[in-house]
């Protein structure tokens, strides 16, 4: 009897551990017609294209993919209800990633609606949905999804929330993402954490959301408690009322770790405003909010002074000298008053920034959510004519700077004296940029070639430093996505 057992056990086994791959529209012509087909394990690839559906991921516990990425590749909700459903208890192994969802419209969750399960969300553009309710890009509740690396813009909602809407004992991870020119005719513009929701908000930049109510950037209500880490959040609004950066309330404590919250406005608390609860803000920037930066009707225990001079847990309000926050580069030049002045013991700091820069916890840090460090970026959208600015961080004085752009990456990367080298050998194009200057920011402004199309990705590395010196340093490997 056991060996009969066994062997129907073998039998099964290779029914069982094989995954298929299946294509849309290849296989399928619908997107959710191949979802239906899948089983548990099984990748669907979706060709470039717009696919005017409605889909629901049914429980599967699949990758449901685009094979070139979100740039040439839509899921149009035809204005019929949520983009993308989740309601039957998805777990972390159903995976979104690389599609524009857009044109939905629902009470909950024009791009996504997410009701008692928590799929991984990454590397999406949600963009264009509205909700009549809650969460006009994405909505949670009862839900611990992933949200990471996505670009969450231009939704809207006539109630609560244009960007994330986190309801319900939710406590998903909100990681990476861009969330940015989300409104709301009520309340909550980027994410909002209500009904003892206590999310994990980490390394977000949050940008340019509105709304007529309170919290354009984040809104903590009734019992939540989110962990609001690494992120910048910046250039937010409230037309009416409280918290053009944040808004806590009615019981919530967030604490807010490490964060750039600069340049909000709203009617009363630019840049946090506090009704009745207990926030704990540490090594953050809080600057040039309008008409103040922190105000509220109880006191916010961690700033000796609320209107100003916030020299407790290692805040500052004095200009924090800025590449270039009109231009929404936040990041710190090597002469800001914010490089070592934070607490690297503080509990739950992560040990890199919002772009994945090392921290040393336990240690001497940064304030607010960069840490300066030998660093490669971008600024600008990267459209075939437009104009970006490349820059290259590292310590005044260093020589010369050598950028390359690449065909290719490396994968492992290959290693050198330097650093890990990830372009694919010879570079495309290489560009000799000088020293690095007094500001530790060496900029490239280029025009973006007319023959890169969307969906292209150009991959840039630098090196600082004479070529065989041991003491040169390689930047990290930085893509440009042509959009």
């Amino acid at each position: 009897m056991t060996i009969a057992r066994t062997a129907v056990i073998l039998l099964l086994l290779p029914a069982i551990c094989s995954a298929a791959t299946i294509f849309v529209p290849d296989n399928y012509p619908i997107i959710q017609d191949a979802i239906n087909a899948a089983v548990n394990g099984d990748t669907v690839i979706v060709r470039v294209g717009t696919y005017t559906e409605n889909i629901d991921l049914a429980g599967k516990d699949i990758h449901l993919k685009s094979e070139s990425g979100p740039a040439l590749t839509t899921i149009d909700g035809n204005q019929t209800g949520s983009v993308v459903t989740f309601t039957s208890g998805e777990g972390p192994g159903t995976i979104l990633e690389g599609f524009t969802l857009t044109n939905g419209n629902a009470l909950f969750g024009g791009g996504i609606y997410c009701s008692t399960a928590s799929p991984s969300l990454v590397g999406n553009v949600i963009t264009g949905n509205t909700a009549g309710g809650y969460g006009g890009g994405i909505f949670c509740s009862i839900s611990t999804a992933y949200i990471g690396g996505n670009t969450i813009t231009q939704n809207s909602s006539a109630g609560e929330t244009g960007g994330i809407h986190c309801f319900d004992s939710s406590n998903p991870v909100i990681h990476g993402n861009l969330i940015t020119a989300n409104t709301s005719d009520s309340n909550g513009g980027g994410i909002s954490c209500i009904t003892n929701s206590s999310p994990t908000i980490s390394s977000n930049v949050i940008t340019y959301n509105a709304t007529y109510g309170a919290g354009a950037g984040i809104l903590c209500m009734d019992i939540s408690s989110p962990l609001i880490v690494n992120n910048i959040i910046a250039w937010n609004s409230v037309s009416a009322a409280t918290g053009g950066g944040i808004y806590c309330g009615y019981s919530s404590s967030p604490e807010v770790l490490n964060c750039t919250i600069c340049d909000n406005t709203s009617g009363n608390g630019g840049g946090l405003f506090s009704y009745s609860s207990t926030p704990v803000i540490t090594n953050s920037i809080v600057w040039n909010n309008f008409p103040n930066q922190i105000s509220g009707s109880t006191p916010v225990v961690t700033y000796s002074d609320v209107q100003g001079g916030y020299t407790g847990n290692g805040n500052i309000d004095t200009d924090p000298l800025f590449v270039d926050p009109a231009g929404d580069d936040h990041h710190l030049t090597f002469n800001s008053p914010c490089r070592d002045a934070g607490d690297g013991s503080v509990p739950n700091l992560p040990g890199e920034d919002f772009e994945g820069d090392p921290r040393n916890p336990g240690k001497t840090v940064d304030i607010g959510a960069d840490e300066f460090h030998t660093h490669l970026y971008h600024t600008g959208a990267v459209t075939p004519g437009g104009i970006i600015k490349v820059n290259v961080v590292g310590t005044p004085g260093a020589a010369p700077i050598i950028l390359a752009l690449g065909s290719g990456v490396q994968d492992p990367p290959l290693s050198t004296p330097y650093g890990d080298l990830y372009l694919v050998l010879p570079p495309v194009m290489t560009f000799t940029l000088g020293s690095v200057p007094s500001n530790g920011i060496r900029t490239l402004q280029a025009t973006v070639p007319l023959a890169w199309q969307a969906g292209d990705q150009r991959p840039l590395q630098a090196l600082i430093g004479p070529p065989g010196n041991p003491a040169s340093v390689l930047t990290n490997l930085h893509t440009l996505e042509v959009e």
